[in-house]
């Protein structure tokens, strides 16, 4: 399997998506590559696509999809900031995580967002469930980011 990769963007309420030209909603992110560890490949992928630079990553949870393993960052945006469409990536859009699960999306974006409440309310912010692993990993040598923490919104319930 493939490592990715993979970015959830929090800004003023709403989940940041991409898409490549006549593609599904997707969250930013990409390979990781051979010389590189995952939150350094976050951090190249969202700057690459969106042109968002220079925020923090707090690893959250590595979730196993069919064909690759995502290694899935939190990162809380002011509400000032833009994401600007680059290179493959031909959209960029704020979505409310209620929202999110009506869009035309990735099967591996729908699952990471409703392991972080989007979908499911009830559901516990950094489940054991299983396609995702959120203790400590190897691979990035941190622990899971209590979502609590990073999304307070989420602790409330008010996603």
């Amino acid at each position: 399997m493939k490592n990715r990769a993979t970015v959830v963007c929090w800004r003023d309420g709403k989940i940041l998506l991409v898409a490549r030209k006549h593609a599904r909603w997707a969250l930013p992110g990409g390979t990781i590559r051979v010389d590189e560890s995952p939150v350094e490949a976050a951090a190249r992928e969202l700057q690459e696509e969106t042109a968002l630079d220079g925020y923090a990553m707090h690893y959250a949870f590595r979730f196993s999809g069919f064909r690759k393993h995502h290694f899935v960052f939190l990162v809380l945006l002011p509400r000032e900031v833009i994401a600007v469409a680059r290179h493959e990536i031909a959209h960029c859009r704020w979505v409310r995580p209620a929202r999110v699960m009506r869009l035309p999306m990735s099967v591996p974006t729908r699952e990471i967002v409703g392991l972080l409440g989007g979908g499911t309310p009830k559901q516990p912010a950094c489940a054991e469930r299983r396609n995702a692993t959120p203790e400590k990993d190897e691979a990035t040598g941190v622990q899971c980011a209590a979502i609590a923490q990073v999304f307070p919104e989420r602790s409330r319930g008010t996603w």
